[in-house]
């Protein structure tokens, strides 16, 4: 009897591990194989969508082709117009800094303005000051708590914007390409700002290759004189940046895979930390990576999630607490089917928020 139980005991321990394990697979499959979707908490029209701009706490700045949105999420689950309306000139990008704002003009040449928006009385609202810019064909701009930063087709400008916004100055500007054999360069942006760092990407074409995209950093500690920290390649068109974004001394750069991060600070120049690819779902289908159904068009961080628009039509969610450990948490597909066209959050808010194209809705998801 002893040697039967000592038997039956012996040959019972794997047995009970491998139902323990069966257990915990059935209890956990839900996590492991079930993507997690963000509540959607509502819904608004917009008199035309584009890319999104936070103004502080409570308010949004839409900035579409000719129109423009300021929309209150003070109440995430009834989001309502505080001001819509078409510009007397064409707004081509925003940025705020609280209640100022910096509008790039359409005029001839494009111009800065600096708008006070304090006042409350929509449609009337106070400029401060105007900038024209040296050039025409800006394709995209980012501001911090000193600078404005523009991209152009082969440079990048830096404005001077922390002082009195009626004295904006251009300080400085470098020129982009460091690579040879290019026959010609094609339009420059996403750009991204923090501190002391710059990052931009621009486009080169190539003999027999078509094109191909690279992101230079920039230290601009002083402004006057940028020095530039490093290049890398972005690939082609369906790895190339959608949109920059800076936390501290760490780059993250949005594209048609998913979200990708850079040391800016490392010793040897910028070098990548972790990648995190986003199997987008596309018309009710999932797309391979990099199959060019989807393009990155807005990032936007909140605390220690990175929220991206695309095109696919959808969002993403991804955890960057750990840059060298990215996570990725959930997709926000869009049931109005409208392509992605910005991403924005609001300071200190629990909630980002997704513009779309087709039918021109501005939605509202919580973040976990």
């Amino acid at each position: 009897m002893k040697a039967g139980t000592q038997a039956a005991r012996v040959m019972s321990g794997p047995l009970i591990h491998l139902a323990v394990l069966a257990a915990l697979l059935a209890a956990s499959s839900c996590d492991l194989f079930r993507v997690k979707k963000p509540t959607v908490m509502s819904q608004r029209q917009l008199s035309n969508s584009g890319r999104l701009s936070s103004i502080n706490d409570t308010l949004l700045f839409v900035c579409g082709s000719g129109h423009y949105d300021i929309i209150n999420t003070r109440f995430p689950d009834s989001m309502f117009w505080q001001d819509s309306g078409r510009s007397a000139y064409q707004v081509l990008s925003a940025e705020f800094r609280g209640l100022t704002g910096f509008l790039r003009i359409g005029w001839n040449p494009d111009t800065i303005v600096a708008l006070d928006i304090s006042g409350g009385v929509p449609g009337q609202y106070s400029v401060l000051g105007k900038l024209a810019l040296p050039m025409q064909g800006y394709n995209a701009m980012a501001l911090d708590d000193e600078h404005l930063c523009l991209a152009a087709l082969d440079s990048a400008y830096i404005v001077e914007t922390g002082g009195d916004p009626a004295d904006l100055r251009l300080v400085g500007s470098c020129y982009l390409p460091d690579v040879q054999g290019y026959l010609g360069l094609g339009p420059a942006g996403p750009i991204a700002v923090n501190g002391k760092w710059m990052v931009v990407q621009w486009c080169a074409y190539w003999a027999g290759a078509g094109d191909s995209f690279w992101v230079s950093a920039f230290d601009i500690s002083n402004p006057q004189t940028p020095v530039r920290r490093g290049t890398w390649s972005s690939g082609t068109r369906a790895m190339m940046a959608g949109d920059l974004a800076i936390v501290g001394d760490i780059c993250y750069s949005a594209d048609g895979l998913g979200l990708r991060s850079y040391d800016l600070a490392h010793s040897g120049g910028p070098v990548q930390l972790d990648s995190c690819d986003v199997n987008w779902e596309w018309r009710g289908r999932r797309s391979p990576p990099g199959t060019g159904y989807a393009r990155a068009t807005q990032l936007a961080i909140a605390g220690k999630y990175a929220c991206i628009s695309c095109t696919n039509p959808g969002n993403a969610v991804i955890d960057i607490s750990n840059p060298r450990k990215l996570k990725f948490v959930f997709p926000g597909l869009l049931d109005d089917g409208g392509l992605a066209l910005g991403v924005g959050c609001c300071a200190n808010s629990r909630y980002y928020f997704v513009s779309t194209q087709d039918k021109g809705f501005l939605t509202c998801f919580a973040l976990p």
